[in-house]
């Protein structure tokens, strides 16, 4: 054991002599870039994900998740609207304006009778 350990402080010293003490410091100053992002740096990250296949179908089922939602709050205010007697076309024609605008004359009116 003691035979081992003397071939490899043999070793390293003949390194210390060919290489610069800044290669051979356990520690060494951190080297950073500036500037944009590489496209490397993505090609790396995606590969680290699984792939471009895989990101790919993540980003799907993302949109495909966000559209269900949204779907969902829609068809829930259409559902809302037809309970109460309004035809399911004019809450779907109705725009924006005019919903704010029942809701202000509203709000107005109920002022006005306090």
């Amino acid at each position: 054991m003691g035979d081992r350990t003397s071939i490899q402080e043999n070793q390293i010293f003949k390194l210390s002599l060919l290489l610069p003490a800044e290669e051979l410091a356990l520690m060494q100053e951190e080297q950073r870039e500036e500037g944009a992002i590489s496209p490397a740096t993505y090609d790396v990250y995606v590969g680290a994900a699984g792939g471009y296949l895989a990101c790919g179908f993540v980003v799907i089922l993302f949109l495909l998740a966000e559209g269900v939602r949204v779907f969902n709050y829609w068809w829930l205010a259409v559902w809302l609207g037809a309970g109460d007697g309004n035809p399911v076309s004019s809450l779907i024609s109705t725009s924006v304006w005019e919903l704010m605008k029942d809701f202000c004359s509203e709000l107005v009116s109920t002022k006005m009778q306090l």
